[in-house]
């Protein structure tokens, strides 16, 4: 991993392109947005159960939009890897293909 917020475009290891066409990863952002808002009504809904006679009202109405909010952006790197796992369990990753689209930013043109 590059930083946070960005892969390397291949594995350090073997040598795999992560990015196989553009769009690659629209399917790890759903799942982030499916987990980082389904954690988060969970959590709440579990701790109004635990303390239904009185439950914190305010506590939930503050922390979970902070936590929905938030939570997409640690969760990010994770889900990526959730995506790459899931699909390379499928479909195995060509070793010496490039991937079908340059990437943003990678465009040379030609002479």
């Amino acid at each position: 991993m590059a930083n946070w917020l960005n892969m390397n475009e291949r594995c350090e290891v073997c040598g795999a392109w992560y990015e196989r066409e553009e769009g690659y990863f629209l399917g790890s952002f759903a799942i982030n947005l499916v987990v980082s808002e389904f954690v988060p009504t969970a959590a709440a809904v579990v701790l109004l159960v635990i303390t239904w006679p009185n439950p914190p009202w305010l506590f939930v109405q503050i922390a979970a939009p902070i936590a929905m909010g938030t939570f997409p952006f640690l969760f990010f790197p994770f889900s990526r890897v959730i995506w790459l796992a899931l699909d390379w369990n499928f479909h195995s990753p060509p070793m010496d293909q490039k991937p079908a689209q340059p990437r943003p930013g990678n465009y040379t043109r030609p002479a």
